[in-house]
């Protein structure tokens, strides 16, 4: 995946994301939360103002659908691979 970061503040940011290859792009508002265990949650808005109705539906069927799991586990392992990196 990736990202262009275009806002950032201490528990939000906006980013631009695109998967490798793919026609699609979003622009994701994320807000972050802390979690009794030690991690973060993580509420996130996908917006795509240029695209077509019919791209819109399309991308909400999968972000409802089982795509939703995939796209869930890909942050989950880009923000963990950056997390890493910070500690190194």
């Amino acid at each position: 995946m990736r990202f262009e970061v275009r806002g950032l503040g201490g528990d939000w940011a906006v980013a631009r994301e695109a998967t490798p290859r793919s026609p699609f792009w979003v622009v994701a508002r994320v807000r972050i939360a802390p979690t009794a265990d030690g991690g973060s949650r993580l509420e996130v808005e996908w917006q795509n103002p240029r695209a077509r109705s019919w791209q819109k539906l399309l991308l909400t069927l999968m972000h409802r659908g089982p795509m939703g799991r995939l796209v869930a586990r890909m942050w989950t392992s880009s923000l963990d691979d950056h997390a890493r990196a910070d500690d190194a």
